[in-house]
């Protein structure tokens, strides 16, 4: 199998700065998306403005997920994780790039179960 690559058009919510006073149906809702196999896991193009969110869907049971890190300018690499969520739960995360993206700029999060998903927010720009 593959690392799921999110859509950057359908499965990353942009967030506005500025919120309609009668927002659409579903327009401020998070999109979470399972991997296609979770041994695999979920990347996104990391722009240093991304809110990260896993949540554990599952009715019962708890699972983990791990952050996976790449060799940074000093060589260092290691991953944060595995860390479990039980049934229900979730975790909100910043990632720093650095040490965390691969040579495409994505950064990459794997699970022990489908049922582990992932919602990307991006901020605006600040300008």
């Amino acid at each position: 199998m593959a690392v799921k690559a999110l859509n950057e058009a359908t499965e990353i919510r942009n967030l506005q700065k500025v919120m309609s006073l009668a927002p659409v149906a579903d327009s401020l809702d998070d999109i979470f998306v399972a991997p296609t196999a979770f041994v695999d896991g979920i990347s996104f193009k990391y722009t240093g403005r991304e809110i990260v969110m896993i949540r554990n869907t599952h009715a019962s049971s708890p699972f983990t997920w791990t952050l996976k890190s790449v060799a940074d300018a000093l060589n260092r690499i290691g991953d944060i994780g595995p860390y479990s969520l039980a049934a229900g739960e979730q975790a909100t995360i910043l990632i720093n790039g650095s040490g965390f993206t691969n040579a495409n700029g994505d950064v990459t999060i794997v699970m022990t179960d489908n049922t582990v998903k992932v919602a990307v927010n991006r901020t605006p720009n600040q300008t």
